[in-house]
């Protein structure tokens, strides 16, 4: 039986082993002599030898080497016993009309011995021939093998075409040669190619070239800011790349498999207030593969009817029984937005008694609107409080709370109030009842001029968030836990960034131009869309309303950014 042996092993032992000429080897070695070249056609030559003296060392492996010019060629075939004539009908590497030297050799366990050179004129060759492939199909990078006759001995000169595109060929023999697939943009059913010297041959044999398959998807239609999930096949063995895109916008990946694909609805700033179609398509590697439908980014913001007062400074909002509120403290009035009609009322019922109190605290509880802290006009501190009874419509002084401050933020937990001031001093606080109790500080205070504290509430919990920190509640034991970084900032005292709570998700409207979403599951932040109306030098008022959240822009130094108000839905 023979058997082919890789060139570069062949080459190896060839040009490494010690030489010994047939004429000279003593009688331990094989004695052999190279025969005629005979059946010289068209189609090849037969090559022929015989060991005359087997010689006392065992006999590895025997062929030829055939020369044209510098370039040699090698055929061994194993030795299956003994073995005094050999032969061996090559059927490529030969050229028409070309002169070969032509010698045989005997492998031993650590020598050649060769015999003398003869020379013949070639015919040509026969063109080579496809006849198996393994494994028929693959992904970029797959290892194959071709199987057939006609190959080239020398690796080198065999070349493999997949998709007419050159494929890297790792060995050859002449009835098998193994190649790796390339990289390309085509998948499906590639055809195959083979040059072997000055023979180009094309099979109907095909390598089936695997790429992205999308399958199925979760939804049609979204927000930015939600999930799409794509399912499919083959989504990533092409290459270490694999982006998304909607249009030729790259998405953010949430999360991955072979089989499927999560992202982040992207939003577009052309389009925060229409619906958008877009292209959903994967990348993997080179390969593309395009969603069948298009998908609908819904639009988030909805122009709302705007309010009917303006102020150069921030205003704190509420809701009540599915209505939005807005203290104005200009005019001491409280105005109301009704959602359904889409209408500001103010509410001179509820007209403010006392003097004039700017950026006081202001935060619903229950049936009542407490009003606490502040300065007035001369930019004095207060610590007045007062409660607002929904229910009457009536306004009632209690006694100073004991505490002021220049910034705070407030949020509710099991049925209680907590005030955070700007000097970072935390209280429990009773306002009705009129008990107030200190906690443990605050990690971090944000008195100067560009910081900030806001806070909202995410899966039930409660956090606040301050330039460049997100900070966790934990009423159990009075203590603040840090979790995701952010690189929210206050770069202008005019345009606040603020936090809401919207479907039982924090969002920061950063500076009231980029809307960022916090995603407890991987605690972070990602931007998810961006203010419609003017972004900077704005006074921002913000209220959640069931599944809206209303931005009121209350007042500009630019012409035409105020008053505005539109509604964020996801």
């Amino acid at each position: 039986m023979k058997k082919t042996l890789p060139f570069i092993l062949i080459l190896f032992t060839l040009l490494s082993a010690c030489r010994k000429d047939a004429t000279i080897h003593p009688k331990s070695f094989p004695f052999l002599v190279t025969k005629a070249v005979t059946d010289i056609d068209s189609t090849g030559a037969t090559f022929h030898a015989e060991i005359l003296t087997e010689g006392n060392e065992g006999i590895n492996y025997y062929g030829f080497i055939w020369r044209i010019g510098n370039h040699n060629f090698y055929c061994s075939t194993e030795n299956t016993g003994s073995l005094r004539q050999f032969s061996s009908r090559i059927s490529s590497d030969l050229e028409l009309n070309k002169n070969y030297s032509c010698r045989a050799f005997v492998r031993l366990i650590a020598d050649t011995v060769f015999g003398d050179f003869v020379t013949f004129t070639s015919l040509g060759c026969a063109s080579p021939q496809l006849d198996n492939i393994n494994p028929k199909e693959g992904f970029d990078g797959t290892v194959v093998t071709l199987t057939g006759t006609g190959f080239s001995h020398d690796t080198q000169n065999n070349e493999v075409f997949i998709n007419n595109v050159p494929a890297a060929v790792v060995a050859s023999t002449g009835n098998s040669i193994t190649f790796k697939t390339p990289r390309m943009s085509f998948f499906g059913d590639a055809p195959i190619a083979l040059k072997v010297g000055s023979h180009l041959v094309s099979s109907t044999l095909t390598f089936k070239i695997l790429g992205p398959e999308i399958e199925s998807y979760s939804s049609l239609s979204g927000y930015s800011g939600g999930y799409l999930t794509l399912n499919g096949k083959n989504f990533t063995q092409n290459g270490l790349n694999l982006d998304v895109y909607f249009d030729s916008f790259k998405v953010t990946i949430i999360d991955y498999s072979e089989t499927t694909i999560k992202v982040l609805i992207p939003f577009f700033s052309d389009n925060l207030l229409t619906d958008k179609s877009v292209a959903v398509k994967i990348v993997n590697g080179l390969k593309t593969a395009v969603c069948e439908d298009y998908f609908m980014i819904k639009k988030s913001w909805e122009p709302r009817q705007a309010t009917p007062f303006t102020g150069g400074w921030p205003f704190q909002a509420v809701t009540y029984n599915e209505k939005g509120y807005i203290f104005e403290p200009n005019s001491s009035t409280l105005y109301e937005y009704d959602p359904v009609l889409n209408t500001w009322n103010s509410m001179p019922s509820s007209l403010f008694p006392g003097q004039k109190i700017y950026s006081s605290l202001i935060v619903r509880h229950g049936n009542k609107l407490i009003k606490a802290g502040g300065y007035n006009a001369l930019q004095q501190p207060l610590n007045e409080l007062w409660i607002f009874s929904f229910a009457d419509n009536t306004w009632v002084k209690k006694n100073d709370i004991p505490f002021n401050f220049d910034k705070s933020v407030a949020f509710e937990q099991n049925n209680q109030i907590f005030v955070i001031t700007s000097g970072a001093r935390v209280w429990r606080c009773d306002f009705e009842n009129e008990q107030y109790v200190q906690l443990n500080d605050f990690p971090v205070s944000f008195s100067g001029s560009y910081e900030f504290a806001t806070s909202f509430v995410a899966d039930g919990k409660v956090y606040v968030v301050t330039a460049g920190k997100t900070w966790q509640y934990n009423d159990q034991n009075d203590s603040w836990l840090a979790k995701s970084a952010n690189y929210f900032s206050q770069n202008h005292s005019d345009t606040e960034t603020k936090a809401f709570t919207l479907k039982n998700t924090g969002y920061i409207l950063q500076e009231g131009d980029e809307l960022f979403k916090y995603y407890v599951e991987n605690d972070k932040w990602l931007r998810v869309s961006e203010f419609p109306g003017c972004p900077y030098n704005v006074y921002q008022a913000i209220f959640t309303i069931g599944t809206k959240t209303y931005v009121a822009a209350t007042g500009s130094f630019y012409t035409g950014c105020a008053p505005l108000m539109y509604s964020y839905q996801d």
